[in-house]
């Protein structure tokens, strides 16, 4: 009698215990897609900061002096929150919370300064706070799924950083939650393809060295990086180029991300101004490169490019004698 009488509590505490133990509402969290800014070239110094908005997708410089090369919005990106349970466990304020996660690679820095804008979810309080950013979404229908749109700022670091270059990325997570339910987790990721600064040095000046004016006619000067000493050529003659002090072509250095393709450009001519009452000198240039170029290497390494630049120009037996001098400017960019 009393086994029988263990027996039967026994199977009313199980089943007791099966009864008061329902299942809680499970979130679940996804964000996508990776918010891809496109390439950026890095500032020489100090941190350049990319906001992107979160309904538009579109990207501005908030501060420094880096420079996204692509153009355009992006797809936002968007978080999807998704209630499992029955109707009443879904009917809950969804507490949620954004903020920077995981530690980004290469010349990205942390995410911050989080938005969000509803979607298809209906927010109950205001974002605030930087990171995190939280703020509450209305119950969630059960098996159902809301949307909104995230949006962040975007940190990339300069070349004094000493930080690879490359795809570049960061990311964020984004927490859903409620009193008593399973807690959802989902992340995003941000990135870039990051370039160093490309620079350009100019190391050797030009120079067509001390000339000898022709004793009648016009003959025509010529440094070539081809053939790098002054050459005279014409219907003139008694003209020449001394040996002191010697001709020399201008030498220019670039440096950048390796790899990476360039415009050289390279003035068709420039003036050289001399003694007072001449008149002006103007110099056909004659560079060994322009237009369309590539620094060596690869992407992720530092690359570099030579060239050198000569020129020519009419000389005259009318030509007042003295110096002449001027400038020229040369550029360099990625394209």
């Amino acid at each position: 009698m009393s086994k029988a009488s263990a027996t039967i509590l026994f199977a009313i505490t199980l089943a007791f215990g099966q009864a008061s133990c329902p299942h809680a509402q499970t979130y679940s969290v996804s964000v996508s897609p990776v918010g891809n800014i496109g390439t950026v070239v890095s500032a020489a110094t100090g941190t350049t900061t990319f906001r992107v908005d979160d309904n538009l997708g579109t990207v501005t410089t908030v501060s420094g002096s880096a420079t996204r090369m692509t153009t355009g919005t992006i797809s936002p990106m968007v978080a999807s929150v998704t209630c499992s349970g029955t109707s009443t466990q879904c009917n809950k304020l969804v507490t949620i919370s954004i903020a920077s996660a995981g530690t980004p690679t290469n010349r990205a820095g942390a995410l911050t300064n989080f938005t969000a804008t509803a979607g298809t979810a209906s927010f109950n309080t205001t974002p605030s706070g930087t990171n995190p950013t939280t703020f509450k979404l209305n119950a969630i229908a059960r098996n159902s799924t809301v949307t909104f749109y995230v949006g962040y700022d975007f940190p990339i670091k300069a070349d004094d950083s000493g930080t690879p270059t490359g795809t570049s990325s960061s990311q964020l997570s984004v927490v859903a939650s409620a009193t008593g339910a399973t807690t959802g987790t989902g992340s995003g990721t941000a990135s870039a393809t990051v370039l160093r600064s490309i620079t350009l040095t100019n190391s050797a000046t030009l120079s067509f060295g001390r000339l000898v004016l022709p004793a009648s006619g016009t003959q025509t000067v010529a440094l070539s990086p081809a053939v790098p000493s002054v050459k005279l050529s014409g219907t003139g003659s008694g003209g020449t180029a001394l040996a002191s002090p010697a001709a020399t072509l201008a030498s220019f250095s670039v440096a950048g991300e390796g790899g990476q393709s360039f415009t050289l450009t390279v003035p068709a001519s420039f003036t050289l101004n001399g003694p007072s009452g001449s008149a002006p000198i103007t110099i056909t240039t004659l560079p060994s490169a322009s237009g369309a170029q590539t620094l060596s290497g690869t992407i992720g390494s530092s690359g570099s490019f030579g060239f050198t630049i000569g020129g020519s120009f009419p000389m005259a037996s009318s030509t007042q004698a003295g110096g002449y001098s001027g400038t020229f400017s040369t550029t360099v960019q990625y394209n």
